[in-house]
């Protein structure tokens, strides 16, 4: 049935029709939230959402350090699944166990999903570097006036607020901005 229907051969290497053009989790994505649009259900809210990053940091798996595209293909597709620091930080020792010390490029990648994580954690919807500035686009409804406060206290001096955003001043280094995500991500849990 699913062949006549455009999913093919799910598993096989004769994968034909909507699921090849998508790829397989994608097409299980569209066909859930069609059952329960059809069964008028709604679709499950994702456990957590993404943080877009908009860094200029560049941060790849350099060819030099794992030349097979499966093995690569993988890993980056492990780094896109991350929601927990653990999983990163498991997931770098054995990257570093299977192909050497990490190269800085790679490491750059890692620094960037770390940051990722943290702002997910952290209910950051948006994360971008302006200048000597951070800008931190807040998830809508998720920070209470108080927890702002907290924050302002805490960071007196290097934080202020726009609309619906957190600018941390003049904090041009990336392990600080981790930090900051860090303690964020600490007030409101």
């Amino acid at each position: 049935d699913l062949e006549i229907r455009g999913a093919g051969n799910l598993l096989g290497k004769e994968q034909h029709g909507h699921m090849l053009s998508v790829g397989f989790d994608l097409y299980c994505k569209i066909l859930e939230d069609e059952v329960a649009r059809l069964s008028r259900e709604e679709p499950e809210e994702p456990e957590s959402l993404t943080v877009e990053l908009d860094l200029n940091v560049e941060g790849h798996i350099p060819s030099e350090y794992i030349g097979e595209d499966i093995a690569k293909v993988e890993i980056y597709k492990r780094i896109a699944d991350l929601k927990k620091r653990e999983e990163l930080l498991s997931l770098i020792d054995e990257v570093t166990e299977r192909f050497g010390p990490i190269p800085q490029a790679a490491e750059n990648l890692f620094l960037l999903a770390n940051i990722r994580v943290l702002g997910m954690n952290a209910q950051i919807s948006r994360i971008r570097r302006e200048g000597a500035n951070y800008v931190l686009s807040l998830r809508p409804g998720r920070y209470s006036l108080e927890q702002l406060q907290q924050i302002r206290l805490k960071f007196k001096g290097k934080v202020s607020f726009s609309d619906e955003a957190i600018i941390l001043k003049e904090e041009n280094k990336l392990y600080l901005l981790e930090h900051f995500l860090k303690e964020v991500g600490g007030l409101i849990h």
